[in-house]
């Protein structure tokens, strides 16, 4: 009886969850809203002095709207204040969407959103054999635990290819509850290297099979994939973190040193120009 009780309170809690969703979220945000009670925050755990704004185009050189810089360096891991990221043999330089309880963003996402973002990798980006083992998250729709969604750069050595990734929740599995699901290639980074690439990614949240994500790079649909898209276990939180994470590194003396650069962040009810 008991467990009959937990499960039916576990439905309930997931259906109001995604009730909110449907109500929640009709603003559209930017990106460049950062800063205390804004859109996005630095993380806890960044690296110290990893993030910047910067109002010069990293390309072109010429005067620009601000841009998001974000750098990882070798042998460092965490800060003063956390140092949580070193047991991992990792580091990061992030901003995350603030959207904790008690802010005017809420703590979820809407039911469905276009999002729209571009990225620059610098020529030279340390991915693949540039790259110690190790791997990369450069954009994930988090919740605390277990990310819903992420964006990022799998396979070690041999990986030049940005994947997007599902995930699950395995009890007791020997590396840790959160697991990958399903694992999506988007683009071969060879082919935007150098230049900024412009990113449009709509999602259906649902933690059934009629969730959908839609991914354009450049105009060009990279990515259709019908299915879950939220862990279901973790339905209450659905945040955006963008920047870099690199994490399990076979030494975090061998990593090389990584600058990212993000611009227009922005989540919209409406589908944008693609």
């Amino acid at each position: 009886m008991k467990c009959l009780l937990l499960i039916t309170a576990m439905i309930l809690g997931s259906v109001g969850t995604l009730a909110a969703q449907e109500r929640h979220g009709t603003f559209t945000y930017n990106s460049m809203e950062s800063g205390p009670n804004r859109a996005f925050f630095e993380k806890q755990r960044n690296l110290p002095n990893s993030y910047s704004r910067i109002s010069t185009d990293p390309f072109s050189g010429e005067a620009s709207g601000p841009v998001h810089q974000f750098q990882i360096r070798t042998g460092e891991c965490g800060n003063q204040r956390d140092r949580g990221d070193c047991s991992y043999n990792a580091m990061r330089s992030e901003l995350s969407e603030n959207n904790h309880r008690g802010t005017r963003f809420g703590r979820i996402q809407p039911r469905q959103a276009w999002y729209e973002f571009d990225i620059g990798f610098p020529d030279g980006f340390p991915f693949g054999p540039r790259q110690t083992r190790s791997y990369y998250l450069l954009g994930q729709w988090h919740n605390g635990e277990c990310p819903h969604l992420n964006f990022g750069i799998w396979g070690g050595r041999q990986s030049h290819v940005l994947h997007l990734r599902t995930n699950q929740i395995i009890p007791g599995h020997r590396h840790g509850d959160c697991q990958p699901a399903d694992l999506i290639p988007v683009i071969d980074l060879r082919e935007i290297e150098g230049r900024w690439a412009h990113f449009v990614v709509f999602i259906k949240w649902s933690t059934g099979d009629d969730g959908e994500v839609r991914v354009f790079v450049d105009g060009d649909q990279r990515v259709q994939y019908n299915g879950r898209t939220l862990v279901p276990e973790y339905t209450g939180r659905n945040h955006f973190d963008f920047g870099i994470y690199l994490a399990h590194a076979d030494s975090l003396n061998r990593v090389r040193p990584a600058t990212l650069y993000y611009r227009d962040i922005r989540r919209s009810r409406r589908q944008p120009p693609i």
